[in-house]
């Protein structure tokens, strides 16, 4: 969802999105493009020049999600203290059973 947010903030072209999240992989960032555009919350605006030349913007739908996510992004903050342990402790009980 995060592809969204970055959208909103008028970065628009596959490379744009994949500098604000770089450990995401060109393949794994494509999929999520292209499962938001199936979805119908972004569009995709081929405008070949002489190079290709791809952006996205969001549709009705999406935009009208952007609340929600500045919402949630807020709770987040508001809650760190409390979310930061329990994830750690989470991950460290996943690993655990792993190993």
């Amino acid at each position: 969802m995060s592809l969204l947010y970055f959208v909103k903030q008028d970065l628009r072209r596959p490379s744009q999105l994949h500098r604000q999240l770089p450990d995401a992989t060109r393949r794994v960032l494509n999929l999520q493009l292209r499962q938001l555009v199936a979805h119908e919350l972004l569009r995709k605006q081929d405008l070949t020049q002489r190079l290709r030349h791809v952006e996205y913007d969001l549709t009705e739908l999406g935009e009208s999600l952007i609340p929600l996510l500045v919402s949630l992004s807020e709770w987040g903050d508001t809650h760190q203290n409390h979310l930061r342990p329990v994830i750690r402790q989470e991950l460290a009980l996943e690993l655990k059973q792993a190993g």
